[in-house]
């Protein structure tokens, strides 16, 4: 059976993956965002092995950290990134009951780095390592640093008011 330390090392090689496709995350959302949610099952199953639970698959998984009030704060991001991934991947929201033609039609491709990664999976990983009772997991953690993100460009400004009263 794989231990919490085991959980991070997938979870780094997770991260080593996913750092490698931000570079290219507008030809590949679909596999950023599940590349971040499985770094983010990783964190997640190191944090319940660790306290000596055995999720046994998605269900449970959620189920668990909706039910601890300790890991509360990790399933209010962990939960958006599992739905996402989901789209991702089969283009269908199983809670909605929705389909998409694409993953972009759920989430814009820039919302893929300042959303899913820079919001959700960032949350995991601060939450998990709040929950995290091992001071040598909590260091073996490879951490997303929000300042190697790619950098998106704003959204064009409005063009100014006119000035010309004529207009």
């Amino acid at each position: 059976m794989a231990t919490a330390l085991d959980q991070i090392l997938l979870a780094n090689k997770d991260h080593d993956v996913l750092m490698a496709l931000l570079s290219h995350y507008r030809n590949y959302p679909e596999w950023v965002v599940t590349v971040a949610f499985y770094k983010a099952l990783h964190i997640v199953d190191a944090v319940c092995l660790e306290s000596g639970f055995v999720p046994c698959g998605h269900a449970h998984r959620l189920d668990l950290l909706k039910r601890r009030p300790a890991w509360q704060p990790i399933h209010r991001h962990y939960q958006p990134l599992w739905i996402a991934s989901g789209i991702a991947r089969y283009l269908f929201d199983s809670d909605a009951q929705q389909g998409y033609g694409k993953f972009i039609d759920y989430m814009p491709v820039d919302d893929v780095v300042t959303h899913a990664v820079g919001k959700r999976l960032l949350g995991v990983e601060q939450t998990a390592l709040q929950a995290m009772k091992s001071p040598e997991l909590k260091k073996r953690l490879k951490q997303l640093d929000p300042a190697k993100l790619p950098v998106i460009p704003s959204s064009p400004s409005p063009p100014p008011a006119s000035t010309n009263p004529s207009t």
